[in-house]
Formats: structure tokens, C-alpha cells, sequence
């Protein structure tokens, strides 16, 4: 055994004598818990999945289908209000329309706000519920924001 793999198994049992794998959060399955590293007896832990609630958050599921079709449903936004989107300098304008979709100066029509931020802006990505604003009593308020208005005053309830 050369020199190299008598340390890396050092600090290998190291590391099993220190960390408790249960402790750091890792899962031990027992087909998996005890893996045999090539030519050693030395133990190896396998994390488990875990997605912490901050990122769960983040997710699509956590609005629960929140559109702006239900959006316009519950009144929280009106057809015919004016969106903008502002890209590289560039002003985009759509409005809401009477089928409850985004609706670009060129006539397409969208039900997500993605979609449309994207066409308008001609760039292949784009979180449309940040980036439309509704143009509001002088200013500009995010469609994010109107969606969080909305499940927060109980308008809209979250899909589970």
C-alpha cells in the first residue's frame, strides 16, 4: 500500500470517528449504507435529498396554479390594465385581455406572464411575474407582487 492510499484511508476512519453521519443529516439506507471502497474496509455515508424549505418556496407548485387569468377572476387585476416590461433600455407594453391573458402591442396572447416577457423581449428566458409591471396610480407594481397581494388578502387559495 503506497503512501497516498494509507493516508486517504487515515483520514477516511478520521472522518467516521468525527462526523456522526446521522447527525449531518445523512441518509443510510442499508442497501447503500456501508459501501466498500476498492481494497479497503473503510466505510463511506451517502447524503441524503433534501430540498430545504427556502428553495421549496421558490418552486412553481408553491403558487399553486396562480394565473392571471384567476388573477382577473378575483379582481385583483382588471382588464384592459396596462403591463410593462422593461429590458435593456427597451419598454415593452401589453394589457390584460378579456380572456384574462397577456396581450403584446403584436396581437399574440399569453396566459403566463413568461411566455409573453419573452416574445416581447425576444429573449429565450425571461420570470415574466417580475419582470411585467401593472402600471398603477403613477407607478409601476410587479406582478409578483399583485399575486402575493392576492393569496395574502385570502383572494386566491394555493392549489396543494
Amino acid at each position: 500500500m503506497s503512501a497516498i492510499e494509507l493516508r486517504q484511508q487515515l483520514y477516511e476512519r478520521l472522518c467516521e470517528i468525527v462526523w456522526d453521519p446521522k447527525r449531518l443529516g445523512f441518509n443510510l439506507p442499508p442497501t447503500v449504507a456501508r459501501h466498500v471502497v476498492e481494497q479497503s474496509d473503510v466505510s463511506v455515508a451517502v447524503p441524503a435529498q433534501r430540498v430545504s424549505a427556502a428553495v421549496a418556496r421558490r418552486t412553481r407548485a408553491y403558487f399553486g396554479g396562480v394565473t392571471v387569468a384567476r388573477l382577473v377572476t378575483v379582481g385583483a387585476l382588471s382588464v384592459g390594465e396596462e403591463l410593462v416590461l422593461t429590458y435593456k433600455r427597451d419598454r415593452y407594453l401589453a394589457h390584460v385581455n378579456e380572456a384574462g391573458q397577456i396581450e403584446l402591442e403584436s396581437g399574440e396572447a399569453f396566459d403566463s406572464p413568461s411566455p409573453a416577457g419573452s416574445t416581447a423581449a425576444g429573449k429565450p428566458t425571461i420570470n415574466g411575474w417580475s419582470a411585467w409591471k401593472v402600471r398603477r396610480g403613477g407607478g409601476l407594481t410587479p406582478l409578483h407582487d399583485v399575486r402575493a397581494d392576492a393569496l395574502s388578502r385570502g383572494l386566491l387559495e394555493v392549489a396543494t
